[in-house]
Order: structure tokens, then sequence, then C-alpha cells
């Protein structure tokens, strides 16, 4: 085999777990990413690892997001044997909270489609949900309570993966644009750098919302991004809140270990304009002090926004392209990029080594402008 075995188009947290778990089975791979790591959507991502409440939307998305949460702890594990370093998990849940009654049919409806997913949630009333998170206001009238869930921080996972990646013999390329693919009659021999050939045995595509520059022409599903803004606080004092809490409202607060909150987090079709304004910070912040009144005593210590990858019929896009077969596609997890980060990493594995797949993955294989697709089973 080539001794570029793999090539891996993007390095935020879908590439870079592609290229660990490929490089963990002795494969040999080589990411590039047209930036810095994790700049797209990794960069502003919060980090909550919970299925989001869409069983009834799509089946196979829902058993892909459980499956991916009860891979993660091996996943983190074998990270941490890699680079031999510890990352941040909180591992004590995930509460969504209302503060109306005419949100608790809301509520009724996320309850039953977790449950139905085959996740444990615990349903709380106002003083049980207090109880466990004393700093939520008291309009907080019920809660619900994802045990499995957890939460980790992506961008430190990001560095640890690359990290990764090079201990096991790989490499990772920043600020290296990936012009054009090498494409031949069925086949993908590698990428161009500027004038530069560099050939492998698969390309594995995860650029995120960069995505179509690549694939207009070969993908029938197109990927735009969708901009989402964060802001970061500071506890001025030992940091009380537990776990991730999640509203209705359009509002997710994260607590980290250092003491960080971060507040966020927006979806905003407009483009490739990745830059962090203050109207939304605004907003964000009005609703966060509605759940969390000591908020306001918080120190603002900064704001970011990333472009998450959102694709056609809001699904993600897995898999080998129908006519190039050892083209592979991993993008558009728009929100679910750091959940579905391990098992996209066992699938794209599982694809390159021709092993029969852990999950099925139809809704998500790419589609050509012919309406061609690979069967895999």
């Amino acid at each position: 085999m080539a001794d570029n075995e793999v090539i891996i188009i993007g390095c935020g947290i879908i590439g870079l777990t592609i290229g660990f778990e490929l490089a963990r089975s002795g494969i040999k791979v080589r990411c590039f990413d047209k930036g810095s790591l994790g700049s797209g959507a990794s960069f502003a991502a919060l980090g909550y690892v919970a299925p989001p409440p869409n069983y009834e939307a799509n089946e196979q998305l829902a058993r892909l997001g459980v499956k991916s949460l009860q891979i993660y702890s091996e996943f983190i594990k074998n990270l941490q044997d890699i680079t031999n370093n510890v990352y941040e998990v909180n591992w004590k849940g995930y509460l969504q909270v209302i503060l109306s009654e005419d949100e608790k049919s809301i509520l009724r409806h996320m309850y039953k489609s977790w449950v139905s997913a085959g996740l444990k949630i615990v349903a709380l009333t106002s003083a049980e949900t207090q109880e466990i998170e004393p700093l939520l206001s008291n309009k907080i009238i019920q809660s619900l309570l994802m045990e499995e869930a957890i939460s980790v921080n992506p961008q430190e996972l990001v560095i640890g993966l690359a990290d990764g990646i090079k201990k096991l013999g790989g490499d990772v390329i920043e600020n290296a644009s990936i012009d054009n693919l090498i494409l031949k009659k069925d086949k993908c021999d590698g990428v161009f750098i500027g004038n530069s050939a560099l050939k492998s045995d698969f390309v594995v595509i995860s650029a995120g919302s960069w995505t179509s520059s690549l694939t207009s022409r070969i993908i029938k599903q197109q990927v735009k991004p969708i901009k989402g803004q964060v802001v970061v606080l500071k506890a001025p004092t030992k940091h009380l809140l537990n776990r991730p809490v999640s509203t209705n409202n359009g509002v997710d607060i994260l607590p980290r270990y250092n003491g960080e909150v971060l507040v966020g987090t927006t979806n905003e079709d407009i483009g490739f304009d990745n830059n962090p304004t203050a109207s939304v910070a605004v907003e964000l912040l009005t609703k966060a002090f509605e759940i969390i009144p000591t908020l306001k005593n918080y120190r603002i210590i900064g704001s970011r926004a990333g472009l998450r990858p959102y694709s056609q019929a809001g699904l993600p896009i897995i898999g080998p392209h129908p006519k190039y077969h050892n083209l592979i596609v991993a993008t558009g997890h728009y929100q679910d990029g750091v959940l579905l980060a391990p098992i996209t990493g066992v699938l794209i594995k599982e694809i390159i080594q021709n092993r029969e797949l852990s999950l099925q993955i139809d809704d998500f294989i790419p589609i050509d402008h012919n309406d061609q697709r690979v069967q895999l089973s």
C-alpha cells in the first residue's frame, strides 16, 4: 500500500477522531486542514454529549447518537492511554429545563423520544431540580435529567486527538489547503495541494462547512455553514453549576472544571461569517440570566463563533462515494459533531477495512447527481 494510506481532509473533531481510530488500527494517516486545528465547528462547540430528541424524526440518527454516547468512555480512555494525558469529562448528566406550563407538552415529547431511544431519563419537579442544581432560578417548573449524558471540552479533545495521531505515527498538517481531488475513472487517486499531487489509497473528506467546495460536482447533498456563537463567562468564586443545562428558549449553559461557563449557541444562516457580535451576546446572556440569575455576577472573558456544517435533510453524510469507492465522506454533523465523533470514527474505519458495519447508515450515504448511492450491508 502507499506510504500515505489514508488522507483526511479536515482537522475538526470528526476528521481527527477518524484519523485517531485509523491510526490505532495501524493505518498510516495524514490529516490536512486549510486553517488551524478545530477552527470550524469545533472552535465554538459547547461539548455536551447527549442525543437530541429526534428518535421519531430519524431512527438511524437516534441510534447513531445513542451508540456514540455508549462508546464515549472507551473513546476517552483510548485517547488518554495513547497521549498519557487526562481530558475533562463531566459524568453528571444533562438537564433539560422548562420555565412555563406551555412547555410541558414539549418536555413530554422529549421524554417519550429519549425513552424510546433506550435512554434512562428521570423527570424532576421544580424542587427536585433545584436540589441538584441550587443555582437555577425558582422559575424552573420541571426538568428532565439524562443521567447517562456527559460533557467534554471539544477544544481540548481536538488538541489531544492531533497529539494521539502523531504519537501513532500519523501526520497532522495545518494551514494546508486541499485545492482539488485527483479523480480517475472509478477511484480517487489522492489530492492536489497547490501543484503537488499527493497520492493515497483512500481519501476521507471531513471538511465541515467547506465540504461542498470539493464535492459539489460529485455529490448531490450540499453542505452549508450555520454560524453558532458562544459567550464565555468566569465564575467569581468556586464554580457551583454541576452539569450542562439546556432550555427551549434558545440557550444552553455548560460549566467547565476551571470555573468557566459557556453560554450558547445560535443558529445563523448567514454564510461564512464567523465573527461574534455584541447583539447576540446580549441576547444569549439575557436568556441565561433568566435560568441562572447569579450569572450576572460572572466576568465576561470572551466570545467566539464557529461554523457548523448543515446538510440537506438535516442528516450527516457518512459513507463512500457511489462512483469513486475509495473516496469517503464524513460531514454534515451540524450540532452533533461532538456527540457523533466516536461512532463516526468507528464507522469510517469499518468501511475502509471492509468490515461489517456497527450500525445501519443507509440514510447518510453520499448520493451523486444521478441519484446513485452505494448499498452497504
